[in-house]
């Protein structure tokens, strides 16, 4: 607009000079909106039973018993809520976590066949736990009624058991369980948004996504029990309030 000059009015309404007033006010949306930093910490666990037919030739694995603890850490730098109004564009719905620190142990204590002998054998193994592919957490969340609804993908990714190659037992289940047992929902209520610190208990996996319970097994002819569960916060610390 040729030669118009600009200045700003009350309700940071920008007003042009020397144009008509139908075209002066260019309207900035109010809004309010706080910026946290958010960590998720979780500590679970994973236990497994399974017996086969003894025996076979030597060497084969006739029952074993594993269990593993973990822990998973996943920091996400920015959660933007908007607690009224609108931002320019559309509003914040989801944050990328930076990647998931995974730590862990798993344990295998069993018996193998002795066709010579006739006879158990017994064995005893473990190792470290880690993730497959180190995929970036997720955060997602809507707002509807009086609260915010979270999705936490609190490991995009699946566990992986390492140092299986030095058992003679079969590899702990973990390493199968699909990536939905590792998410989670949770609400924060809008008066809590705008607080310095929020802090929200999590777990899972949810039901729907609970794997099988008798489903670990790798002979047709075995019965085995699986169970995976784990639980923590996550915390919300602000770093900025946003007003327009």
């Amino acid at each position: 607009m040729r030669g118009a000059a600009v200045a700003f009015g009350v309700a940071g309404a920008a007003i042009m000079t020397g144009v008509p007033a139908a075209q002066a006010k260019i309207q900035i949306p109010h809004f309010t909106a706080y910026s946290y930093s958010a960590k998720i910490s979780v500590k679970g666990g994973a236990h497994q039973d399974a017996s086969y037919p003894t025996g076979g030739p030597t060497g084969i694995v006739v029952d074993e018993h594993a269990q593993a603890s973990f822990s998973i850490d996943d920091p996400f730098p920015g959660v933007i809520l908007v607690a009224s109004g609108k931002m320019p564009g559309a509003n914040p719905t989801g944050s990328t976590g930076t990647a998931a620190v995974v730590n862990g142990t798993w344990t295998n204590q069993g018996n193998t066949w002795d066709e010579v002998a006739n006879t158990k054998v017994p064995y005893s193994c473990g190792g470290t736990i880690g993730q497959q592919y180190s995929a970036a957490p997720q955060l997602r969340w809507t707002r509807s009624g009086s609260a915010f609804h979270f999705t936490a993908h609190v490991l995009n990714d699946s566990l992986t058991v390492l140092g299986e190659q030095t058992c003679p037992g079969n590899a702990l289940y973990l390493s199968q369980v699909d990536i939905p047992a590792y998410s989670t929902t949770f609400s924060i209520p809008m008066r809590s948004v705008g607080s310095k610190t929020i802090v929200v208990a999590v777990s899972g996996p949810l039901a729907h996504d609970r794997p099988p319970t008798n489903d670990c097994s790798y002979s047709a002819s075995g019965t085995c029990t699986f169970n995976t569960a784990w639980q923590g916060v996550i915390r919300l610390t602000r770093t900025r309030i946003i007003r327009f």
